[in-house]
């Protein structure tokens, strides 16, 4: 119970600290476009800050309810394959940005049942973080493995890894990885705490290692039913 109670007055705090960043920047934002010879440029910044804002209040809330279990799964029969094609598509045209992309390898169909919906969001932020740390003309891998009733999808970068101190971590709120892996590469340390509570809400699990030739390896399991 102190556990709990300790984690969650930290989780407070960190929501807390986060918040304050934007907000600051959106105070700055609006006091430049009151002076500002040139207001449409000003008000770009103040619609970015407020993008953030926004941004991390839905990853908030999506947390939130997940945890306290009010976002209810909507079961249904879920093809792996299909919906992996689709987030792979959408993450390789973002890729063309940074001249990354992202394989699916091989990928016989297999039904999963579950919520269509948060399965998708929390394997996407899996891939998206991925091709944030990918080099340029590299790509992130994909592909299954089925054993003993389990789905594996495991995903593997070819960037700078995490420290090891920090692997059991990387599934909790706002869980920041120095150096290499940090904010600077964008969002606030809530997609991938979406995907470790999405994974648990469905039966299974989210894990991440270092890759013996370098990357990380994050390898999502659901229950084949």
């Amino acid at each position: 119970i102190s556990e709990m109670i300790a984690s969650q007055q930290q989780l407070v705090s960190d929501v807390s600290h986060e918040l304050r960043s934007p907000l600051a920047r959106l105070r700055i934002a609006l006091e430049l476009a009151e002076r500002a010879e040139d207001p449409a440029l000003a008000l770009s910044r103040v619609e970015k800050e407020a993008d953030e804002l926004d941004r991390l209040v839905t990853d908030l809330l999506s947390l939130a309810r997940i945890e306290s279990g009010q976002s209810l799964l909507q079961r249904q029969a879920v093809p792996i394959c299909e919906l992996l094609k689709s987030i792979v598509a959408d993450a390789n045209f973002e890729g063309e940005v940074h001249q990354c992309s992202v394989v699916l390898e091989a990928c016989d169909e297999v039904m999963v049942m579950g919520d269509p919906v948060l399965l998708h969001s929390a394997i996407e932020n899996v891939v998206r973080n991925a091709l944030s740390y990918t080099p340029k003309a590299s790509s992130v891998l994909i592909h299954l493995q089925q054993a003993e009733g389990e789905l594996k999808i495991i995903i593997d970068d070819q960037g700078p890894g995490v420290p090891e101190d920090a692997l059991a971590r990387l599934f909790e709120p706002f869980t920041r990885v120095a150096q290499a892996r940090d904010r600077d590469s964008g969002g606030y340390g809530l997609g991938l705490a979406i995907t470790g509570r999405t994974l648990v809400a469905h039966g299974g699990a989210a894990l991440a290692e270092n890759r013996p030739g370098g990357g990380l390896r994050v390898t999502l399991t659901l229950p084949i039913k």
